[in-house]
């Protein structure tokens, strides 16, 4: 399992096909995704927006973020 921790990303929706496509950047290069919920991809970009560090998970595409202390307060 190859974890990559994610640089940047892009995001974009086109209302008028109800899709969307996520661009993350790590490690040197990029992963695209193709999200078709506007709920999905709020989730998503919540995540990218508001946790640190966060990681992508190269084998099962997935955004990981972590370890927290529940009922941590921002600062």
């Amino acid at each position: 399992m190859g974890m990559e921790v994610i640089n940047s990303y892009k995001a974009y929706w086109r209302p008028e096909k109800n899709y969307g496509v996520l661009t993350i950047f790590y490690g040197g290069t990029y992963h695209q995704q193709t999200i078709e919920s506007p709920q999905e991809m709020l989730l998503v970009l919540d995540i990218l927006r508001n946790e640190k560090p966060v990681w992508f998970i190269t084998n099962t595409k997935a955004i990981v973020t972590g370890p927290e202390t529940i009922g941590e307060e921002e600062t």
